[in-house]
C-alpha cells in the first residue's frame, strides 16, 4: 500500500552515566540527545510531549534547573525500560535475520491491548511474563547470551566474536 523509510534508533544497552557526563550540563538536553525516545520503536514524540508538561509544571524554570530535571526523568526512564533493551538484544543480538520475522509475528498475536502498552512503554509485570513466555522462536542458548547485566557493551563485543 505505501513504504516508509526512516531511521529511528533502537538500543541494545548503555552507560548512561558514561552518557550524561559527557553530554554537559551548560544548556538543557531534550529528545534524542537526552535519550529520550521508546527503546524499541524509536520513537520519540511521547517523550517529548511528557517532556514539555513536566517542564510546564516547574515552579523554577532555568537553564540548570531543567537540565537537572531533564537528567533524572532521562535515568528514571532508562531504568524503566530495561526490558525493551533485552527485547532489542533478544531481536537484534540473539536472533538471526530469518528468525526476526517469526519473533515478530508471535509479536503481533499477543492481545491488543498489550501491544498498545508496549509502543505506550507502559507495560505490565504480567505482559512482560506474556511477550517472554510460551515456544521461542529463537533458541534459548543464543537467548541466554544477551540477558546478562554486563556493563555497556561487553556483552554486544562477546556475542560479536562468536558465530551465530
Amino acid at each position: 500500500m505505501r513504504e516508509e523509510r526512516g531511521v529511528l534508533p533502537v538500543v541494545l544497552a548503555g552507560d548512561m552515566d558514561g552518557f550524561w557526563n559527557s553530554v554537559g550540563r551548560d544548556v538543557p538536553k531534550v529528545g534524542l540527545r537526552a535519550s529520550l525516545f521508546h527503546p524499541t520503536t524509536g520513537y520519540s514524540l511521547p517523550d517529548a510531549a511528557a517532556l514539555a508538561d513536566r517542564i510546564a509544571r516547574m515552579e523554577t524554570i532555568t537553564s540548570a534547573t531543567v537540565q537537572a530535571m531533564v537528567e533524572d526523568y532521562a535515568r528514571t526512564l532508562w531504568r524503566d525500560r530495561a526490558f525493551f533493551r533485552l527485547l532489542n538484544r533478544l531481536l537484534f543480538i540473539a536472533a538471526r535475520p530469518e528468525e526476526r520475522v517469526s519473533v515478530m509475528e508471535r509479536f503481533y498475536t499477543l492481545p491488543g491491548p498489550l501491544i498498545e502498552r508496549f509502543f505506550a512503554a507502559k507495560l505490565t509485570f504480567g505482559d512482560k511474563a506474556q511477550i517472554m513466555m510460551g515456544r521461542p522462536p529463537l533458541p534459548i542458548i543464543r537467548a541466554v547470551g544477551v540477558i546478562g547485566t554486563d556493563p555497556a557493551w561487553a556483552f554486544a563485543r562477546r556475542v560479536a566474536g562468536s558465530s551465530q
